[in-house]
């Protein structure tokens, strides 16, 4: 008996490490985002609001795969063979640009990334939920969020680190994601259990609410407003002489650490701040992007950056909170679908609400965006603090059913 339990305990970890190497991924787009500056000045030619599609443009991409991935997982394709296919892919597509020189040939394979990404973002949760015991799920959920922190803290501090060898030599920080690729192709294991259709005889359909759309479109507006912040970031701090690119992933390696740690005891904030969780958040990325704004020395900068991961960690998971409240749990995975996408589709638009900003103002400074992209999140939040009410039925409705 106590060998059977000490196996089953075994297969646990490992298929828990498995799904972890996957989230290990999930943030790695942004790998690169500290250098944007320098990758830019590889290409003089090309306008800075186009280099900044290096970092967008993978979030777009993804919007389309993630949704079909999520229809094909354990269905029409098992969730190894996903996950062999968007990690193989992520790594291979994230190096290539190394051997690049034109611009558009570099867009084109950081759509693929993001193409892969999208591949990859339903698993983990959906690989929790059907193959691992009910009890650690919470647990893992909060692991997830730290690999993906821990994750991109590793990539972003590697890709510091070769690009003091030469620019190009940045895209190369991309082959340690062979590592946790080669960890998930021994470890993981399809679930016993794959999602599957309604039975035949089932005629009842649970719709969604009608508030997780404006919920969406709120967090693709937070989104589009905020991710500026890191994008403008590199160029304000290099620019404006005010350091170099260690200042800057000194700044990003705080913003991560922070969002870690602050992932780790959201549940307790949560517990005491419930409905205000969501406004403090707005709060504190407003005054981040503020500071921001008119910050001209690396400590102030540092502090607007601690300032932002905090704002961020609790509003984007206050929405998260806030849909699994409101929707029904046999609809659970099509709203989480929903909010994800739009908020992708939110970090998308912001390179474009960027170049919208600078072209109407006609001022290539960053720090304009900053103002007016606050603004943005200011209106965004008065918006929420309308819809609260209607939140509020459709969460006592939700509980009532439930």
């Amino acid at each position: 008996m106590t060998t059977v339990k000490e196996k089953l305990n075994k297969k646990v970890i490992l298929q828990a490490i498995g799904i972890l190497c996957i989230s290990f991924l999930l943030m790695g787009a942004s790998a690169v985002t500290a250098s944007l500056q320098l990758i830019g000045k590889m290409f003089p030619d090309i306008p800075y609001s186009s280099i900044t599609l290096i970092e967008t443009s993978p979030a777009l991409a993804s919007i389309p795969f993630c949704i079909l991935s999520g229809l094909m997982a354990g269905k029409k394709v098992s969730f190894r063979k996903l996950a062999i296919i968007g990690m193989a892919g992520f790594s291979i597509f994230g190096a290539v640009p190394f051997f690049l020189t034109n611009f558009t040939a570099l867009l084109i394979c950081r759509l693929l990334l993001g193409a892969c990404m999208g591949i990859l973002f339903p698993l983990s949760n959906a690989l929790m939920i059907l193959s691992l015991p009910q009890k650690i799920v919470s647990t893992m959920v909060g692991l997830n969020l730290v690999i993906q922190n821990i994750g991109i803290l590793v990539l972003q501090n590697v890709a510091g680190a070769l690009v003091k060898i030469s620019t190009p030599y940045i895209w190369l920080c991309y082959l340690i994601c062979f590592i946790p690729f080669i960890i998930m192709i021994l470890f993981l294991k399809n679930p016993a259990t794959a999602a599957v259709a309604p039975s035949e005889g089932s005629t009842v359909k649970t719709k969604m609410p009608g508030i997780v759309w404006p919920l969406g479109i709120l967090l693709l507006l937070f989104c589009m407003f905020f991710m500026v912040s890191s994008s403008g970031l590199s160029q304000i701090v290099i620019d404006d002489g005010i350091g170099t690119v260690d200042d800057v992933t000194l700044i990003f390696n705080v913003n991560i650490i922070v969002s870690l740690i602050l992932g780790l005891v959201f549940g307790v904030i949560y517990m005491f701040t419930k409905k205000l969780t969501v406004y403090i958040g707005f709060a504190l990325s407003i005054i981040g992007m503020g500071i921001l704004g008119f910050g001209f020395s690396i400590p102030v900068l540092i502090i607007c950056s601690i300032l932002l991961a905090i704002g961020y960690v609790l509003c984007y998971s206050s929405f998260v909170m806030e849909i699994n409240a409101s929707v029904p749990q046999e609809a659970i995975a099509k709203g989480t679908a929903v909010l994800a996408s739009l908020a992708n589709l939110g970090v998308a638009f912001s390179s474009t609400w960027y170049k919208l900003v600078q072209d109407f103002f006609q001022i290539p400074s960053m720090r304009i965006v900053m103002y007016i992209s606050a603004g943005g999140l200011i209106l965004t939040g008065i918006i929420h603090l309308i819809l609260q009410k209607t939140l509020n039925r459709a969460i006592e409705k939700n509980s009532a059913r439930n």
